[in-house]
């Protein structure tokens, strides 16, 4: 509360400028979190810390949720990967959900015995640069066909309504 006092006291300009500033070093954060991240599954110092996996010591010791553990581990797996994929996520050109979802989608092609190669993943980053979640998603099922995921699931979300969803092809949404 005290920071909103403190704010409501600053120009339009001068906020706008403080806050891009604050965005520019959060990103910066990210990929220091991001290296930090991948030095500790390396030296798998998770373990040391009663942990199975480095999924369970960011849930546990970060104290991250699920999602936000998952993002930040694919994440980094893909810097791992493709390390000019850090400078993106550093810009701004590459957001941590769509690092995340390219690291993903080339993960789901390997256990389909297809390894993206290394010079494809450098193109794939590149061509996600800047676009949306959505839009990385489309690219990424047409760079990698077969690393759809599919989705049927029910969740109940009140006593007496419960949400249901599944992935429909082109066809069925045309209709």
């Amino acid at each position: 509360m005290i920071q909103s006092l403190c704010l409501r006291d600053v120009s339009d300009a001068k906020l706008l400028d403080d806050l891009k500033l604050r965005v520019q070093r959060e990103r910066e954060l990210l990929t220091e979190i991001l290296n930090y991240l991948r030095e500790v599954e390396r030296r798998k110092l998770f373990l040391n810390r009663g942990y199975s996996s480095l999924f369970a010591f960011c849930m546990g010791e970060l104290a991250y949720s699920e999602r936000q553990a998952h993002t930040r581990i694919q994440a980094m797996r893909l810097l791992k990967a493709v390390p000019e994929a850090e400078s993106k996520i550093a810009t701004g050109e590459l957001s941590l959900s769509v690092a995340a979802a390219a690291q993903s989608a080339f993960a789901r092609s390997a256990k389909g015995d297809n390894p993206v190669p290394t010079e494809t993943k450098k193109k794939i980053v590149r061509d996600l640069s800047g676009l949306s979640a959505r839009k990385a998603e489309q690219t990424l099922f047409a760079e990698l066909p077969g690393t759809e995921v599919p989705i049927e699931r029910t969740k109940v979300v009140s006593a007496g309504l419960t949400r249901i969803e599944f992935n429909a092809n082109n066809v069925l949404l045309e209709k």
